[in-house]
């Protein structure tokens, strides 16, 4: 028997959950923590009858770094560390069938996959060969490839109003983070 909890945090004192974090729904938060901010565990019910794992698909990718699902939850995105690097698999109840590969394979390891939140009709990956791939979801070609000389590229979720890239960062010296405005102006498809 497991367990959903929720963790809030809070600014000092006593924590109250905000209106609506109740036992039958989650809430949101979007404060920064700070340091000694007390952190609150509220238990959101029991899931009496257990939780049942779904079968395997046939195709297993190998080392998980990300994955996504789509907004209507038909397809599951999983980027991971080894050549094709993205695996993404079609759902039909409990059954997962990998679909075919895009034509345009990320060329290294994936650390970031996301679906355009408002529609998920482009799906963005992420990776650390200083480059994103923007798909079109419902046929999954790649419509653009954004190269530039960092290493890692993430996303500001939900709003993908920018990009962040940062370079590479090894001991003793700093980083740099690049903010890309407009980096989603995709053409009309």
């Amino acid at each position: 028997m497991g367990e959903a909890i929720l963790v809030r945090h809070g600014g000092g004192g006593n924590v109250n959950f905000p209106d609506g974090w109740n036992e039958q729904a989650i809430g949101k938060a979007y404060e920064a923590i700070t340091k000694a901010d007390p952190i609150m565990l509220k238990r959101m019910g029991l899931w009496e009858s257990g939780v049942n794992k779904v079968n395997d698909p046939d195709i297993l990718p190998p080392i998980v770094r990300c994955l996504e699902w789509s907004t209507d939850d038909t397809y599951l995105t999983v980027g991971h560390v080894y050549s094709t690097y993205i695996t993404i698999y079609k759902g039909n109840g409990d059954t997962f069938t990998k679909i075919a590969n895009p034509l345009t394979l990320p060329t290294s390891i994936v650390s970031s996959v996301r679906f355009s939140p408002s529609d998920g009709t482009y799906l963005a990956i992420g990776n650390s060969s200083q480059s994103i791939i923007i798909y079109k979801s419902d046929v999954y070609d790649s419509i653009q490839k954004i190269t530039k000389k960092n290493q890692y590229f993430t996303y500001s979720p939900p709003e993908w109003k920018f990009g962040i890239a940062m370079e590479t960062i090894s001991a003793g010296n700093v980083g740099k983070v690049i903010l890309f405005p407009k980096i989603y102006n995709l053409p009309s498809l």
